[in-house]
C-alpha cells in the first residue's frame, strides 16, 4: 500500500512537471518568442531583428509606440541601422510584415532609403509622435497613408458598439 502511494505522487509530479512546462510555452511549442504570432507581447515584439526582403539586417525594434484613441500599434522603432549611429527611425507599424522566422520583421526598403529616412537621436528627446504633422511625414516616406486617415479606422457612436457586441 505503502509503495501504491509513492508511485502515485511520483505519478502525480511528472505529470504536473509536464502541464507548468507546457503552460510556459509560447504559441507554435516554442519557447522562442514568435514576433508573427496573431498576439503577442509587446516585450517579444521589443527586441526582434528587422530585415528586408532580400535578408539584409536592417537593425532591431527598440520600442513601440501605441495611439492611445484607437488602440493599435503606430510605429516600431527602429534602432542599430548602419551608418546611423544613435539614430532611432520610427517605421509605421503597417509597413512591416512577417519575417522570415519567428523573431524576424520584414520591412520592404533598402538600406541606402532607411538611412535616409526621417529619424531623430536616441540621446536627445523623441519627437511628438502624436503630431499629425509629424506621422504623416513619416507615413508619406514609406508610402503609406496615415491609419488615421483610413476609413477603417473611423470610431462608431457608443449605441452602435452596444448594438454591434452585445
Amino acid at each position: 500500500m505503502k509503495l501504491y502511494r509513492i508511485i502515485a505522487l511520483a505519478s502525480a509530479l511528472v505529470l504536473l512537471t509536464a502541464f507548468g512546462a507546457a503552460a510556459q510555452m509560447t504559441p507554435m511549442g516554442t519557447t522562442t518568442p514568435n514576433v508573427n504570432a496573431p498576439l503577442e507581447r509587446a516585450s517579444d515584439i521589443i527586441g526582434a531583428d528587422v530585415e528586408n526582403p532580400q535578408g539584409e539586417s536592417l537593425g532591431t525594434v527598440k520600442d513601440i509606440v501605441i495611439d492611445h484613441d484607437t488602440g493599435q500599434i503606430a510605429y516600431a522603432v527602429i534602432t542599430g541601422v548602419s551608418g546611423a549611429k544613435n539614430k532611432l527611425f520610427a517605421v509605421p507599424w503597417k509597413a512591416l510584415k512577417t519575417g522570415t522566422t519567428a523573431t524576424t520583421l520584414s520591412l520592404d526598403i533598402s538600406k541606402s532609403k532607411l538611412e535616409k529616412a526621417p529619424s531623430f537621436n536616441e540621446n536627445e528627446k523623441w519627437p511628438d509622435m502624436a503630431s499629425r504633422t509629424y506621422g504623416t511625414k513619416i507615413f508619406k516616406y514609406y508610402g503609406l497613408a496615415p491609419y488615421w486617415e483610413e476609413k477603417s479606422m473611423e470610431k462608431s457612436s457608443p449605441e452602435e458598439e452596444n448594438e454591434e457586441n452585445y
